[in-house]
C-alpha cells in the first residue's frame, strides 16, 4: 500500500490527536520523510507532546521547523510554562518573531506566570492585560519599551499605555503619549481629564473639556462625573451641573438608540469599571429589540472581569454564542481566560487559551 501524501498524513495525525491517541500519531509522524513533512502536522505533534507533558520532544519537533506559525510557538510556550520550566517559556517567548506575536501569545505568558505563582515578577506581556500588569506592578519603563517595539499600535493599545501613566501620576509622560496620538476616543479623553480633576492644577480639567468639545467629541456621564469632581467654585460648579443635565439627557433622548449608541455608553462604563451601569444599560439594550454586536459582548465580558462575577461572564459568553450566533473572538476568549484568572482559577483559564490559538 502507497504512503499517503502529506495533507492526508497531516489530517490523520490531527484526527488521532484529536481522539487522544499519541502513539498513532506520532507513528505516523515518524514514518513521515522529513522532507514531506508540513507546518500542520508539525504543528499538531508539538501541541500533542505538550499535553502529553513531553516537552523535551515537542522541543525537538519545533527545532526542526524553519519558522514556525503563532500557534506552534504559542503551544510550545504554553507547554513550558505548564511544565513548571518558566524560564525556558520565557526565553522562547522572547525569541518568537514580532510579526507572529499576537493577543493569544501575550496573554499566554500573563497566564504561565500566574500558573506557577510569580504574578508578582511578571513583566507587563500582554496588551489584553496590560493595564492590570502595570497597576499591579508599576511597571511602565517596561511597558513603554513593548509599546514602543509593538507593530500595528491600536487605540486600545494607546488607551492602555496613556492610562497606565495617568494611574502612575506621571502626567507629563501621559500627556506626550496623548499629543503623539493618531487617533482618540472619549475613552482617552476620559482617563486625561479625570486625574486633572483629582489632581489640578485648578481649571485643567475644565480645559481639556473645552478642547474634547473643540475635537468634536461628545462627552459622556464619566465625563460629567470627572468635571463634577474638579469644580469647587459655585459658578463653576453651576456651570458643571448645567452640563451634567445637558449631556445626561442626550443619550436619553436618541428617538433611534442603535447598535453602535448602545455599546458606546457600554463600553466607556466598562472602561470605568462601573458593572452596574454596564449591567443596567444591556439589559435595557436587550429590551429595547437592539440586537448586541460582537464588540457590545467585549464590553460586557470585560466588565464581568473587572467586578469578578465568574458564573455571569460564562452566562454572557455562552449567550454571545447561542442566542446569537457570533463565533467567539480572540478578544472574547481573552476576556474569559482574564474573568477565570482575576477569579484564581488560574488553571482553568490556561485551558481557555488552546481554544484561541486557531484563531486568525
Amino acid at each position: 500500500m502507497s504512503q499517503p501524501d502529506p495533507v492526508s498524513c497531516a489530517s490523520m495525525i490531527t484526527v488521532f490527536l484529536r481522539n487522544h491517541d499519541l502513539p498513532k500519531a506520532e507513528a505516523l509522524f515518524r514514518a513521515m520523510p522529513e522532507s514531506q513533512r508540513n507546518i500542520v502536522a508539525e504543528s499538531a505533534m508539538i501541541d500533542g507532546y505538550v499535553k502529553a507533558g513531553r516537552v523535551d520532544e515537542a522541543r525537538k519537533v519545533f527545532d526542526e521547523i524553519y519558522e514556525g506559525n503563532v500557534y506552534s510557538w504559542t503551544s510550545l510556550i504554553s507547554g513550558y510554562f505548564k511544565a513548571r520550566q518558566v524560564d525556558d517559556g520565557r526565553r522562547l517567548f522572547d525569541r518568537m518573531p514580532l510579526k507572529l506575536k499576537n493577543v493569544m501569545s501575550w496573554t499566554t505568558v500573563v497566564l504561565g506566570y500566574a500558573y506557577n505563582g510569580l504574578i508578582a515578577k511578571l513583566e507587563v506581556t500582554s496588551w489584553t492585560t496590560m493595564r492590570t500588569g502595570l497597576e499591579r506592578n508599576a511597571m511602565t519603563k517596561l511597558a513603554r519599551e513593548y509599546f514602543v517595539q509593538m507593530p500595528n499600535k491600536d487605540i486600545v493599545a494607546w488607551n492602555a499605555m496613556i492610562t497606565a501613566y495617568v494611574d502612575a501620576g506621571n502626567m507629563a509622560q501621559a500627556s506626550e503619549l496623548f499629543n503623539l496620538m493618531p487617533q482618540r476616543n472619549v475613552l482617552t479623553w476620559n482617563a486625561m481629564i479625570d486625574r486633572y480633576a483629582r489632581n489640578r492644577p485648578e481649571g485643567a480639567a475644565m480645559k481639556l473639556l473645552n478642547l474634547m468639545f473643540q475635537s468634536r467629541f461628545m462627552p459622556n456621564e464619566t465625563t460629567r462625573t470627572s468635571i463634577l469632581t474638579s469644580c469647587e467654585g459655585m459658578l463653576e460648579n453651576m456651570l458643571a451641573h448645567a452640563l451634567a443635565i445637558r449631556l445626561g439627557l442626550a443619550f436619553e433622548r436618541l428617538e433611534a438608540k442603535d447598535v453602535v449608541s448602545w455599546t458606546a455608553m457600554i463600553l466607556a462604563y466598562s472602561n470605568h469599571g462601573h458593572g452596574y451601569q454596564v449591567f443596567r444599560l444591556f439589559a435595557r439594550m436587550l429590551k429595547s429589540g437592539t440586537k448586541p454586536d460582537e464588540i457590545t459582548f467585549v464590553g460586557v465580558l470585560s466588565a464581568c472581569s473587572h467586578a469578578g462575577l465568574v458564573a455571569k461572564g460564562r452566562k454572557i459568553f455562552n449567550l454571545m454564542s447561542r442566542a446569537y450566533g457570533f463565533k467567539p473572538r480572540a478578544e472574547h476568549y481573552s476576556c474569559l481566560a482574564d474573568i477565570l484568572r482575576r477569579a484564581g482559577q488560574v488553571e482553568e483559564a490556561m485551558r481557555v487559551v488552546p481554544k484561541c490559538l486557531h484563531i486568525t
